[in-house]
């Protein structure tokens, strides 16, 4: 349970929603703030309630409805950095799968270097929020190998399609800490 998180905090307070994150960007997340794009599910008035209560929530410093359906909506907010993210940054943690907050709890799936980032990110987070339950699984390095080739690959395909101003903005977002997944909001 996170405790300084909006998407958590809404989970808890609006029944039967449920919010998935699927982007974030952290490139200023020292200047205490990060900006998430967010699903939120539920029948209409579970969906229109998370709109309603997003606008008040103070730690949320603004947000925008990108797309709303009957029982989805689609939004981008910018809110106060939370403690969790900031630990993900700082032990340079991969977010491996989108973050899914249902009944006042958040589940995360990082990947992580070493062993060690893991425990200090797990140390600093479990001092001020509540980790209910966790898996550790390592991944050979095998895995990690084949991935990484196939990975590569199809980047390098993926640049060649790349006109020469896409490859400039590409570059200026990744320089600035922009990263999103999975690529459509």
């Amino acid at each position: 349970m996170q405790y300084d998180c909006p998407v958590v905090w809404l989970t808890e307070h609006v029944k039967d929603s449920t919010i998935l994150v699927v982007g974030a960007n952290v490139s200023e997340i020292d200047k205490g703030y990060e900006r998430i794009y967010v699903v939120a599910l539920g029948d209409g008035g579970a969906v229109e309630e998370v709109i309603r209560k997003v606008s008040n929530l103070s730690f949320v410093k603004s947000y925008e409805v990108i797309q709303r359906k009957r029982d989805i909506v689609k939004l981008s907010m910018v809110i106060t950095k939370t403690r969790t993210m900031e630990a993900s940054v700082t032990y340079d943690a991969t977010p491996l799968a989108t973050w899914v907050a249902i009944d006042g709890f958040e589940r995360w799936t990082l990947g992580f270097h070493t062993y060690r980032q893991l425990r200090d990110f797990v140390s600093r987070v479990s001092e001020y929020d509540y980790i209910e339950r966790s898996r550790v699984e390592e991944v050979p390095d095998i895995l990690l190998a084949i991935n990484y080739a196939s990975l590569l690959r199809f980047t390098k395909e993926t640049l060649k399609k790349l006109s020469d101003r896409q490859i400039r903005l590409l570059n200026t977002a990744i320089r600035q800490g922009y990263y999103e997944w999975p690529r459509l909001v």
